[in-house]
């Protein structure tokens, strides 16, 4: 699977052999356009069980990765966390101020909808 966002590429990969199909399709992309892949601002990640021996075009493997504010990680645990406790922690903040007003139903209600 690929998303595409401006210029930035992520393609999510489900066998070790999928990486060599990818290392080829960019090769071929380089040759038709001239244009390269900077390994410097590309990163790779791997889920559950596999190896980081498999080359993926000279990338760093990392243990997380972030992609359009969503972290992802080599877990879903992790990744769940990762991702979701900074939100949880601000709408737990914001139902507390708002808790704390002493707001009438209609206006905490109208508070809580205009902060999400």
């Amino acid at each position: 699977m690929m998303v595409a966002y401006a210029d930035d590429i992520t393609i999510f990969v489900t066998t070790p052999t999928d990486v060599s199909v990818i290392n080829g399709a960019t090769q071929c992309y380089e040759k038709a356009t001239g244009a390269r892949l900077n390994t410097q601002k590309s990163k790779a990640l791997t889920v559950g069980g596999w190896s980081t021996s498999t080359d993926t075009l000279n990338i760093t493997y990392r243990a997380e990765v972030k992609i359009l504010g969503v972290t992802f990680a080599r877990t879903i645990e992790h990744s769940m966390n990762k991702s979701w406790a900074n939100v949880a922690g601000k709408v737990r903040a914001h139902a507390r101020d708002t808790y704390e007003r002493d707001l009438a139903f209609h206006n905490g209600f109208v508070t809580c909808k205009h902060t999400s």
